[in-house]
């Protein structure tokens, strides 16, 4: 799968890197695997720094849909569980 980034993508890394804590590395379109299907899958941002136990936070970047944000949420937190 071919790695792709978009302005607002390119944006939004360019802030954390500005706010992230010393030694946290930042990655535009990193491949994760998807804990079901064991295939790569796009991740916009990732940002990955030891934090209160957490290894690693991963994010979308697009638009929610504004009718349903729970729904979107939703589909979210789904994503993030397959994130290996």
């Amino acid at each position: 799968m071919p790695r792709r980034t978009n302005d607002f993508q390119e944006l939004i890394a360019l802030i954390h890197l500005q706010l992230a804590p010393a030694g946290a590395v930042v990655t535009e379109s990193a491949i994760r695997e998807d804990a079901l299907t064991h295939h790569g899958r796009e991740v916009d941002i990732t940002i990955q720094h030891e934090l209160a136990g957490y290894p690693m936070l991963s994010m979308d970047c697009g638009s929610m849909d504004s009718t349903s944000p729970l729904r979107t949420i939703v589909r979210l937190r789904s994503l993030q569980r397959r994130s290996a």
